[in-house]
C-alpha cells in the first residue's frame, strides 16, 4: 500500500485530467476568438465542455468545435 507521501510525489509527477468549461464564446469578436483559439489540453486526457453562444453562424460553431475535438 502507498504511503501519503508516495501518492503525494506521484500527484506532483503524474499530472491529472482536467474538465475545462467555457461559454459565451461569442467567437464574431476577434479577440474572444483568438483567446478560444489558443485553448489547448494541459494533459492527453483532458477534457473540454463548450456551452451556448458559441458563434453566429453554423459555419463557426462546426470550424471551432472541429479545431477543439481535434485537441481534446
Amino acid at each position: 500500500m502507498a504511503s501519503a507521501r508516495d501518492r503525494k510525489e506521484r500527484a506532483i509527477v503524474e499530472p491529472r485530467p482536467s474538465l475545462f468549461a467555457i461559454s459565451d464564446l461569442h467567437l464574431n469578436y476577434k479577440a474572444n476568438r483568438d483567446l478560444a483559439e489558443a485553448l489547448v489540453p494541459e494533459t492527453p486526457d483532458d477534457w473540454l465542455a463548450v456551452a451556448g453562444d458559441v458563434a453566429h453562424t453554423a459555419e463557426d460553431i462546426i470550424g471551432f468545435l472541429a479545431l477543439m475535438r481535434r485537441r481534446f
